[in-house]
């Protein structure tokens, strides 16, 4: 499946097609309903354990020792002094529906995620101690 997933995730696919076309079964015990899949609105980890799931972020960890690898993002740059990070996305990144991953989108979603209207504490939290600039060429 190169090309519609990081190089470094393949090692983890199945080998070849077969899987596609066999019915599958996923269960994920959750312990109790989210709240809500908005990821800016949510606050407990029911709601934090499926948004692992369903979103894949700029960056991910590899499973095995939890090394930041590309998710969305192939590649990224950091600058010398450490307070620009310049991500690189895929070409391939496509949403559910099939629309291309736009560095807009990332860039709407922290805006949003800094907006105090929305609860979503952790992000809002953590992001209070950074300066940062977000920045779309």
């Amino acid at each position: 499946m190169p090309g519609s997933v990081p190089g470094w995730k393949a090692a983890y696919m199945p080998e070849g097609e077969v899987w596609k076309y066999t019915e599958q079964h996923f269960t994920f015990n959750n312990g109790t309903d989210p709240e809500t899949l908005d990821p800016h609105l949510m606050t407990g980890l029911p709601e934090m354990r499926l948004a692992e799931a369903l979103f894949e972020g700029l960056v991910t960890y590899d499973p095995s020792d939890l090394t930041p690898r590309p998710g969305v993002a192939e590649s990224w740059d950091v600058s010398d002094g450490g307070l620009i990070y310049t991500f690189h996305l895929r070409e391939d990144a496509k949403w559910s529906d099939g629309k291309a991953v736009t560095a807009h989108d990332f860039l709407s979603s922290w805006k949003r995620s800094l907006n105090p209207v929305n609860r979503y504490i952790t992000s809002f939290s953590r992001l209070q101690v950074l300066k940062t600039t977000l920045k779309v060429n």
